[in-house]
C-alpha cells in the first residue's frame, strides 16, 4: 500500500508494465475534484480501447505486498483438491474489524483485501456465496473484511475503502458487507483505467456511478463523502494495512511465502486474543475454503 495520507513505513512494490490507452472519462480524487482527459482520440485507438480496455484492467494481478521476483501471482489449477494440509498453519494477534455472521462462530475468516483488485473480485463473485450459504449464515463461520488498498489501483482503491469503512461506522457491518458486494459486481461501470502527466498508470472511480451506489444501500452519500475525507478513515486504513504487513513479516521470516498478495485470508480459531489457523493467499477455488473451515470446525 503506498503512501497516500500518512509518512508509514510501507513494503516496496514490484512494477507493473503496462500499454497506455486513453480514456474519456469523469473522475474523483481525494478531494474530490474532476479530473477529464481529453476526447481527442483517433478512431484506431478508440476501437483498441474498446477491444482491450477492459482486459487491461482485469488482466492486472493482485501485486504481492513484498515480491522477490517482480511476478504476479499466478491463478491455481481448478483441479487440484487443495486439502487443508496444503495451506500452512500461522497465528497472529486478533484484532477486531467489521464481520458478517454469528460473533460466536467458532471459526473466524480473515480477508485482507483490496475492492479494486481483479483477484478479491473474483472471491466474492465465485466463492464467497457458497461460503456464506454453508457456512456464515449457518453460525459455524464469520468473515471479518480488512482494508488494503494496493498503490498501483490509486487513487480508486483507498477512496473506495475509506467509503466502505465510512459505510460501517456510519451505519452498520451489515451495510458496510452490502457495499462491497454492490461494489464488486458494479466495478466494471464504476472504475476505470487513466494516466497521470508523467504516463503512469492510475485507477479512477467515476463520481456520478460511485456516489449512485450508495442509494442502493439506503445510506446518505452526502455524509460519506464527508467522511471519507476524516481523520478516522484514514487512521483506520493505515492500521489494516500495518497488520498486513506486520503478518506478511512474520510468514516471510518464517519461510512460509515469499510475499502476500491480496486478497490474503487466515481462517481459523481465537484463542486468548491470537487468531490460529492456516492461510490462504489468493483466490483460490471454493474448495480450498471448505477443506480449511472444516479442518477448524474440528478443533
Amino acid at each position: 500500500m503506498a503512501k497516500t495520507d500518512t509518512d508509514a513505513k510501507r513494503i516496496p512494490e514490484a512494477k507493473v508494465k503496462t500499454k497506455k490507452v486513453d480514456a474519456q472519462s469523469e473522475y474523483i480524487s481525494l478531494d474530490f475534484k474532476g479530473l477529464s482527459l481529453p476526447w481527442a482520440i483517433l478512431l484506431g485507438v478508440m476501437m483498441f480501447t474498446a477491444g482491450i480496455g477492459s482486459a487491461l484492467y482485469f488482466g492486472l494481478k493482485a501485486r504481492p505486498v513484498a515480491p522477490t521476483d517482480g511476478t504476479a501471482t499466478i491463478t491455481p489449477t481448478p483441479t487440484k483438491t487443495f486439502a487443508a494440509t496444503e495451506f500452512p498453519e500461522v497465528s497472529l494477534a486478533y484484532v477486531e474489524g467489521p464481520q458478517i455472521g454469528d460473533e460466536k462462530a467458532k471459526v473466524v475468516i480473515l480477508e485482507f483485501s483490496d475492492l479494486v483488485c481483479p483477484y478479491c473480485k473474483q472471491f466474492h463473485d465465485v466463492s464467497y456465496g457458497t461460503v456464506n450459504d454453508q457456512y456464515i449464515k449457518k453460525g459455524k463461520a464469520r468473515l471479518m473484511y480488512k482494508f488494503y488498498p494496493l498503490s498501483f489501483h490509486n487513487p480508486a482503491a483507498t477512496l473506495a475503502s475509506k467509503a466502505a469503512y465510512c459505510v460501517e461506522t456510519l451505519y452498520s457491518d451489515a451495510k458496510m458487507f452490502e457495499f462491497v458486494d454492490l461494489f464488486f459486481k458494479n466495478s466494471n461501470a464504476v472504475v476505470q483505467n487513466a494516466y497521470d502527466s508523467q504516463n503512469n498508470p492510475l485507477i479512477n472511480i467515476k463520481d456520478k456511478e460511485f456516489f449512485a451506489l450508495f442509494s442502493k444501500i439506503s445510506v446518505d452519500s452526502g455524509k460519506i463523502k464527508t467522511c471519507m475525507s476524516s481523520a478516522e478513515a484514514t487512521a483506520r486504513i493505515t492500521s489494516d494495512g500495518a497488520e498486513l504487513t506486520k503478518f506478511q513479516d512474520d510468514v516471510v521470516a518464517k519461510g512460509l511465502a515469499d510475499g502476500l498478495g491480496t486478497p490474503t485470508f487466515v481462517i481459523g480459531v481465537v484463542k486468548n486474543g491470537v487468531l490460529t489457523g492456516r492461510f490462504i493467499n489468493g483466490a483460490y477455488p471454493v474448495v480450498a475454503f471448505q477443506n480449511v473451515i472444516e479442518e477448524q470446525l474440528k478443533k
